[in-house]
């Protein structure tokens, strides 16, 4: 089975995360998505404003009409700091059978990675080990619209010395750093999210 993963704080989920995921799914052939919510990202030390187990329902919200898309909720869990090494170590354990093709060869788990984030890669905890454990799935997102104008991140990409696969998926601009300040102003942010997720956020008065 083909297993990627796509981590992230998703505070809240929205339709571009939803679409990468889709895309991972549709276009290189992943049968399996994980979502991996972060319990607190080593280069985002904040508090949430809403708790863990909300963030969990609204994505749970959003993920419940797609078969293959899946909550794995290890690094709430674990809490305090996680590693992609870590989870990635956890996964690789938890679906042995399900990533094992023959006897002795596993199929390496996708690691879903905006590019955005490559000129900084090298600082990742243990990133050289974490790269012969993956393969990676580089994507635009929120922050990478400028690739083809930020010479820094392109450099990246031409030298990103890991085997890859880029996925051509389109941009959606929108963050949920975006939508928090939106429904805070009472701005129009529905138009973002699942029907399931907004539906939960506003019944619960999340964000506002």
């Amino acid at each position: 089975m083909k297993i990627a993963i796509l981590g992230g704080s998703f505070n809240p989920v929205h339709l571009g995360h939803l679409h990468i995921a889709e895309q991972t799914q549709s276009l290189l052939g992943y049968e399996k998505i994980l979502f991996v919510p972060a319990y607190i990202s080593p280069f985002k030390e904040k508090p949430m404003e809403v708790s863990n187990s909300e963030r969990i329902r609204v994505l749970k919200k959003a993920l419940q009409y797609n078969k293959h898309f899946q909550i794995e909720d290890i690094e709430i869990k674990r809490k305090g700091l996680s590693y992609t090494y870590d989870t990635i170590l956890y996964l690789n354990q938890k679906y042995k059978k399900k990533l094992q093709k023959e006897e002795g060869i596993f199929q390496k788990i996708g690691l879903i990675l905006g590019a955005d984030l490559l000129p900084d890669f090298h600082k990742w905890h243990k990133y050289e080990k974490l790269a012969e454990m993956v393969h990676f799935i580089l994507a635009k997102r929120h922050g990478s619209k400028i690739m083809e104008k930020d010479a820094e991140v392109q450099k990246a990409i031409e030298g990103f010395p890991f085997p890859y696969s880029f996925l051509e998926n389109t941009f959606m601009d929108i963050s949920s750093t975006d939508i928090r300040e939106k429904i805070q102003k009472g701005e129009d942010w529905q138009s973002f999210l699942p029907k399931a997720s907004v539906k939960y956020i506003e019944k619960k008065g999340l964000y506002a």
